[in-house]
């Protein structure tokens, strides 16, 4: 998954040429409106969200028993597969032009982009192609012109699936998490003509160092970091239900009490994404608190001995204690390096 970068096609080919030539190898490229203003975006998604429900409320009336049988994801992905459609440019003559640019109008590469209905995460007016897929589906789609539909009822189930799941959201999600929590990762320069130029924070650093931070920042957002999360076609996903109460409240001036009800108030649900994938157990403690594993314990484990009498007496709480010390000096020797 990429985006319209036109160094791509010249240089993809090469880096992966062992999985092309094995036939394992699939590339999907999309393209979205980035500079459309924020309300304009904004307004895209109610529109979107009536058309989807329009569209569930079409597969009820016609099979309500399918429709019902069928999960929040699987009527969104129906959705898609019924309403994506051929994306092409008209130039002031109104005749119709491929929407890639020329470096992806290249001889291996099918000529047919599709626009997503989707409006989620951000990325509205999203338009998807298939630069390299794999052997049959690509001399399937090679076959289609830039401007024709796509009749075959089995490659438009297989292509809508491509676009469905084809987002940016959690590349960027995660990148903008390290760029605000890892400074040494934060861009350089700026738009604003005021700050000027400014140096490329890691450039001082061997790139091995730098490496190993991201490598331990990936494994510290994916599995110790809890936080919200709700994808597109969750409706309850966010957040737990609250159990109803009662407040009082003094009339001023009086001693009457005024008996109210609370106000529901929904209670985010904080989980890691291997949590939501069911790859780490979810326990809690015995007030119901999430309980996520300890950094310190996963990255000071001696795991040379893992399976040996010797792992039992490293795993005492002693020595969590000592290494979490040690962690902290080590911590507070490199900011003051860093400073």
């Amino acid at each position: 998954m990429t985006e319209q970068d036109g160094i791509l096609p010249s240089l993809l080919p090469h880096v992966f040429r062992d999985e092309i030539q094995a036939d394992r190898f699939r590339w999907i490229a999309m393209t979205f409106d980035k500079e459309v203003p924020k309300p304009e975006m904004e307004s895209r998604v109610p529109a979107y969200k009536a058309d989807l429900k329009r569209f569930i409320q079409a597969l009820r009336n016609a099979d309500p028993v399918a429709e019902a049988a069928m999960t929040n994801g699987e009527r969104l992905r129906a959705f898609n597969a019924a309403k994506m459609e051929t994306a092409v440019l008209r130039d002031r003559f109104g005749t119709a032009c491929p929407v890639q640019s020329s470096n992806f109008q290249q001889p291996f590469m099918p000529m047919i982009w599709l626009r997503s209905p989707l409006q989620t995460a951000g990325e509205t007016n999203k338009i998807v192609g298939f630069p390299l897929m794999r052997s049959a589906r690509r001399q399937e789609l090679k076959a289609l012109a830039f401007d024709q539909d796509i009749t075959n009822p089995d490659t438009r189930a297989a292509v809508a699936h491509h676009v469905w799941s084809a987002t940016f959201q959690p590349v960027s999600t995660f990148f903008n998490s390290v760029r605000e929590r890892v400074s040494l990762t934060g861009r350089s320069g700026g738009k604003f003509a005021r700050s000027g130029p400014s140096s490329i924070k890691g450039a001082a650093f061997n790139p091995r160092v730098l490496i190993a931070m991201l490598n331990i920042f990936r494994v510290y957002d994916n599995w110790f970091e809890p936080r919200q999360y709700m994808a597109p076609w969750l409706e309850n996903g966010r957040a737990a239900e609250m159990p109803e109460g009662e407040i009082l409240k003094r009339v001023p001036r009086t001693d009457k009490v005024v008996a109210f009800r609370k106000k529901p108030v929904a209670r985010p649900l904080y989980r890691t994404p291997a949590m939501r994938l069911g790859i780490q157990e979810v326990k809690h403690g015995r007030t119901g608190r999430l309980i996520v594993p300890s950094l310190h314990r996963v990255l000071y484990r001696p795991w040379l001995y893992w399976g040996t009498p010797v792992w039992n007496t490293f795993e005492n709480r002693k020595l969590d204690r000592r290494s979490l010390r040690y962690a902290d000096r080590q911590l507070a020797t490199l900011q003051r390096k860093l400073a």
